[in-house]
C-alpha cells in the first residue's frame, strides 16, 4: 500500500513564508507533517466526509518510476524555523472537500495534450 504525508495548502503557504522571513537563501527544508497515512486512508477519509457507500478499488498497479512511498523528515524545519502543521489529515480533507464543492470541475486534458505533444515536437 502507497503512503504518503498528506498536508493541508495553508500549513504549505506559511512554511514558505516562514522561510523567506527567517531562512538564509541557500536553505533547503522538507515541508510535511512528518505522519504517513496510505492512500487508502485519504480515499476513507473522503469517503466518511462526504457520507457516501462506495468502496475504493485497489489495483496495485503502479506506473514505472511512481514513488510508492513519500514522506516529510520536518525536523530541520522545526527546529530552525519553529514550523509545526496546524491541520491534522480529517480537518485538511475537510476543507479540500468544502472547497471542491464550490469549484466547477473542467476537463482540459485535450488541450494539455496537444501543449504536451506540441512542447514534445511529436
Amino acid at each position: 500500500m502507497e503512503i504518503r504525508d498528506f498536508i493541508y495548502v495553508e500549513d504549505v503557504a506559511r512554511a514558505n513564508i516562514l522561510a523567506l522571513e527567517k531562512a538564509k537563501a541557500s536553505d533547503v527544508f522538507n515541508v510535511g507533517t512528518g505522519n504517513t497515512k496510505t492512500i487508502l486512508d485519504a480515499a476513507e477519509t473522503i469517503i466518511d466526509i462526504l457520507g457516501v457507500d462506495v468502496q475504493p478499488k485497489l489495483t496495485q498497479e503502479f506506473r514505472m518510476g511512481d514513488n510508492r512511498h513519500d514522506y516529510s523528515d520536518i525536523s530541520k524545519i522545526k527546529k530552525s524555523l519553529g514550523f509545526s502543521p496546524k491541520w491534522d489529515f480529517k480537518k485538511g480533507f475537510e476543507k479540500l472537500v468544502e472547497w471542491g464543492e464550490t469549484e466547477k470541475a473542467i476537463d482540459k486534458f485535450d488541450e494539455s495534450e496537444r501543449e504536451r505533444k506540441k512542447f514534445l515536437g511529436v
